[in-house]
């Protein structure tokens, strides 16, 4: 017996297989390329489709660029943007990705020259707005104007509007989540040397750069310390304690490159718990702080540091974990050999004997008055 196996076709598979043979041997895509892959919603088969339909426009962008831009020096910037933005559609029509980028930022190059920020403002809106904007195009294009805004022809209220157009066009973008976290620390900036130390804070407040996968992890916990001293500036205590917990104080000690910012996080963190008079928390800031390589290796800073330790270590209220770190001080090497004054102001506290207070005030009223947390009479009087 014969047994005949038929196979049917479905319709549509062949050109399945096709599509498939071409993407397998299709040259592997740039950078660029990569970048917008996920273009169009992230629908994968158009992604995969203007890849494989992508145009290389470069010669012609060779071509006619170069007397645009000679016409927008020439004055004739209107013209030279009208010229702009046809090759642009050209090349964004063709998929060519580095080719719009390449426009892009011509574009903005060309109003930067020509000192037309209003106009520049309005193109960019307008480019990031076109259909089907190839997103590597609009990075790019955000970030040559971002350059712009180091320019000292403008003036702070220009700058301000370049700035807000810059922080629309990239709103709700992910692929320009560190660009528009910039622009607004830029803003905030400006804010503050203006006096307005409120709304630098509530702009910078706006931006939850914890959730960034693209910014680099020293740049994120300087935001987050920059949104800090801008809440401790401001007297909000409540949200200070909020952001300083999206900071890990174990990769904060850890890591070596974080230095600069552990120093900055535990000042700033001292300065809140002064507010709630937490002296042995203030002592334990300090204490990091004077942990840090960088301060031991500053003589200076490391012998400040120290100092600060013992004396909010003596002010902070007596329990287990406070005596601990009287005793753990009164062993520190550097304490028991550099710092006699304090040595003998820890051993007042670490004797079990009644403390003479005349004496004790003669004694070391100037040593407290010597710190900047104590330079005025009120603080003199709490502590």
């Amino acid at each position: 017996t014969t047994t005949t196996t038929t196979t049917t076709s479905t319709p549509g598979a062949a050109g399945d297989d096709e599509d498939k043979e071409r993407d397998r041997t299709a040259p592997a895509p740039s950078a660029d390329e990569r970048a917008d892959a996920d273009d169009d919603d992230g629908d994968d088969d158009v992604a995969r489709r203007r890849r494989r339909d992508a145009v290389d426009l470069s010669a012609t962008v060779d071509e006619r660029l170069p007397p645009l831009e000679a016409a927008a020096k020439a004055g004739r910037l209107d013209e030279a943007l009208e010229g702009a933005l046809a090759l642009e559609k050209q090349t964004r029509q063709g998929s060519d990705v580095p080719s719009t980028a390449r426009v892009c930022e011509a574009v903005v190059r060309m109003c930067a020259e020509a000192r037309a920020w209003t106009t520049l403002a309005e193109h960019v809106t307008l480019l990031a707005k076109r259909r089907g904007q190839l997103k590597t195009a609009v990075q790019r294009m955000v970030q040559a104007a971002m350059a712009v805004l180091d320019d000292d022809a403008l003036d702070n209220d220009t700058r301000v509007r370049l700035i807000g157009a810059l922080v629309d066009v990239t709103d709700g973008k992910i692929y320009v989540e560190v660009e528009r976290a910039r622009l607004t620390r830029r803003h905030a900036a400006i804010a503050e040397r203006a006096g307005d130390v409120a709304e630098a804070a509530r702009l910078l407040q706006a931006v939850q750069v914890e959730t960034f996968g693209a910014m680099a992890l020293a740049e994120k916990t300087d935001f987050i310390l920059e949104q800090m001293r801008l809440c401790v500036a401001n007297g909000d205590w409540v949200r200070t304690q909020i952001l300083s917990r999206k900071i890990n104080r174990k990769v904060l000690r850890a890591n070596d490159e974080l230095a600069e910012h552990a120093e900055r996080f535990y000042l700033l963190m001292a300065q809140f718990h002064e507010q709630q008079r937490e002296y042995l928390e203030i002592a334990r800031c300090y204490e990091a702080v004077y942990a840090l390589p960088a301060v031991r290796a500053d003589a200076a800073r490391r012998a400040k540091y120290a100092r600060l330790v013992v004396v909010y270590a003596v002010l902070a209220p007596w329990d287990a974990e406070a005596n601990d770190m009287l005793h753990r001080l009164a062993d520190d090497k550097y304490v028991r050999d550099e710092l006699a004054d304090y040595k003998s102001l820890l051993q007042c506290f670490l004797t079990v004997e009644i403390v003479p207070w005349p004496s004790f005030l003669d004694m070391y009223r100037a040593l407290f008055g010597a710190h900047e947390q104590f330079s005025d009479e009120r603080k003199r009087r709490v502590a």
